[in-house]
């Protein structure tokens, strides 16, 4: 089975000082040459594979804030081709969820909120089914 491993790096100073994520969320994956895009922003596009399992990571670009994951929602969640959750075994904090299109090759936008203190904000990237 095929694991992609996206890292998602906050500037949780920046984000509660504008009480915004723009600007202040930066992704990454682990996928080499199958190429995502938009790597090291906020809007990531994943390309994935049906049977691919995603696995997030949060963490604060200063060691000594904390930030988690609270949710995912959006085309990707609503259409069902992927049900992220919360999942201890894949590292502290870590959410996971298989891809299964059934067959459509599509981008699926998603969210994810993130608490940070006493705030929660969210953000958006994208899957794309290849």
């Amino acid at each position: 089975m095929n694991r992609i491993d996206i890292l998602i790096a906050v500037d949780v100073v920046g984000a509660l000082a504008s009480g915004s994520l723009e600007g202040n969320v930066y992704l990454v994956d682990t996928n080499k040459y199958i190429g995502s895009w938009n790597q090291g922003q906020s809007g990531l596009v994943t390309a994935c594979q049906d049977g691919t399992t995603l696995t997030w990571g949060v963490a604060s670009v200063d060691p000594g804030d904390d930030v988690e994951i609270t949710g995912f929602a959006g085309p990707l969640v609503d259409s069902k081709v992927c049900q992220p959750a919360s999942n201890p075994i894949a590292g502290n904090g870590a959410w996971s969820g298989l891809v299964e299109s059934q067959g459509q090759f599509a981008s699926f936008a998603y969210t994810v909120t993130l608490a940070m203190q006493s705030s929660q904000q969210s953000f958006s990237a994208a899957v794309k089914v290849v």
